[in-house]
């Protein structure tokens, strides 16, 4: 908001600086032209008072323009830094794993509603993406369950003297290890 207030400011004193340097000196040269440069002394009196007039006017329509200006940058100052705040708590909680956050278009422009609908589908393809990780996984722990469960019990078995540890339990084991080779793939 300091930004904008500065680029007012200036704006402000370039129009006032311009007027009182460049308005009189614009003056006199037209009365030149109009043929009244003989008239010295009222040439004078002329200019001071096209000054005096031209800072009035500046004052009565540039201070209510800065007040407007300024309020209205106050105005979207404001607008956009609550638009803002809703976008940085709604990352922060898609940061934090919640997928399901979505941000409601500011109405700010184009630029903001394309901002927020990129937003959504973003939160929504990771939230695809996590639930297809979750059941991936899911799936994964589920497959290794049985060739672990095999490999326990037969090495529990061996382990007892239950099991013979002969060709048919190795090619038992071996098989059970090659799927779970498979599953690491």
């Amino acid at each position: 908001m300091l930004a904008q207030t500065a680029v007012l400011l200036i704006g402000l004193i370039i129009v006032v600086v311009t007027a009182v340097l460049i308005g009189p000196n614009m003056f006199y040269h037209e009365l030149v032209e109009s043929g009244h440069a003989d008239e010295a002394l009222g040439l004078v009196h002329l200019e001071d008072a096209f000054r005096s007039v031209s800072l009035t006017a500046l004052a009565i329509g540039g201070l209510p323009a800065l007040y407007i200006a300024g309020m209205l940058t106050f105005y979207l100052y404001r607008t956009i830094g609550r638009s803002l705040a809703s976008f940085s708590t709604a990352a922060g909680e898609v940061a934090a794993g919640n997928y399901d956050v979505r941000v409601t278009s500011t109405k700010l422009g184009p630029e903001f509603d394309a901002l927020a609908s990129s937003f959504n589908e973003m939160a929504a393809k990771l939230a695809s993406v996590d639930t297809i990780r979750r059941q991936m996984l899911a799936d994964l722990a589920h497959e290794m369950r049985t060739p672990l469960a095999s490999l326990k019990g037969h090495l529990e078995g061996v382990e007892d003297g239950v099991v013979a540890l002969d060709e048919h339990t190795t090619g038992i084991l071996n098989a059970q290890i090659t799927r779970l080779e498979r599953l690491a793939r």
